[in-house]
């Protein structure tokens, strides 16, 4: 990961909320008090969310430092880690999204019926 990469976070929900007309919406998010971060992360990228994106955050002030940085091992879904074999594409084609919003959490979550 890149020193900078970090930034499109909040760069990305910037531009969303301008998109959306709403200007000012990425603040409640990122600036609120109340608002809770969370960043859910490969544990490849566990020094850059937990040493370095703070520590920009905090040089910045003003800006919500991560809540909680759950990371993981690897994705697996019926075999070899997700992104490991031919593209990454285990999880297309999958049950899940068909289920609309419930789906993917069962599947990730391996309850997905066969």
């Amino acid at each position: 990961m890149w020193f900078e990469a970090l930034i499109g976070y909040i760069s990305a929900a910037r531009i969303l909320s301008e998109r959306r007309g709403k200007p000012d919406l990425w603040k409640e998010y990122y600036m609120d008090p109340e608002a809770r971060v969370y960043y859910f992360i490969g544990k490849d990228n566990i020094p850059f969310h937990t040493i370095i994106w703070p520590a920009m955050l905090m040089a910045k002030g003003g800006i919500n430092l991560p809540y909680d940085v759950p990371a993981n091992e690897y994705l697996r879904f019926r075999g070899p880690a997700v992104f490991q074999e031919q593209g990454g594409h285990r999880l297309h084609g999958a049950r899940g999204p068909e289920r609309g919003a419930q789906g993917l959490p069962e599947v990730l979550h391996g309850n997905d019926a066969a």
